[in-house]
C-alpha cells in the first residue's frame, strides 16, 4: 500500500453555499482515508481553542475542511491550529501505514521461511523413503 499524505491545498475561501456557522472552506490535496477522517473527527477542538467548541469545530467533507464563521483576523490562529492538526494526523497515519506494511512484510518473510523448511523436510523424507 502506498502511503499518502493529506496537505492543505490552498488558502481558505468563502464557500459558495455556506453551511450555518461554517462559511469558510479549507481545501485539502485529496479526500482523506477513513482512518484519517476518524482521527480528524476525534480531535478535541475545544481544548485547542475555545472558539471551536461544539458545534463550531472544523468539519470534514470530502477534500474540504469547513471552518466556523470568524472574521479573517480571528480565523488566522484557528487556521494554524487546523493546519497543525492536519499535519500531525497525516504523519501519524503514514507512520501507521508504514508500520503495518513492514509488519506484513515480516509475516510474509516468516511464512516463506516456514514453507521452505517444510519443503526441505518433506524432500528429505521422500529421499529417505525412496532410498529405503
Amino acid at each position: 500500500m502506498a502511503s499518502s499524505r493529506i496537505e492543505i491545498a490552498g488558502p481558505p475561501e468563502r464557500a459558495k453555499q455556506a453551511r450555518v456557522g461554517f462559511p469558510w472552506v479549507l481545501p485539502l490535496t485529496s479526500p482523506p482515508s477513513a482512518v484519517w477522517s476518524t482521527r480528524f473527527e476525534e480531535v478535541d477542538w475545544r481544548s485547542l481553542a475555545p472558539q471551536l467548541r461544539p458545534p463550531y469545530h472544523p468539519r470534514l467533507d470530502g477534500d474540504r475542511v469547513w471552518l466556523p464563521g470568524l472574521e479573517p483576523d480571528a480565523l488566522r490562529p484557528i487556521l494554524d491550529i487546523v493546519a497543525d492538526q492536519v499535519e500531525q494526523i497525516s504523519s501519524a497515519v503514514v507512520e501507521e501505514e508504514q508500520t503495518a506494511v513492514s509488519r506484513e512484510a515480516e509475516t510474509d518473510e516468516a511464512r516463506r521461511r516456514r514453507d521452505e523448511a517444510s519443503s526441505a523436510a518433506f524432500d528429505e523424507w521422500w529421499k529417505e523413503r525412496r532410498a529405503g
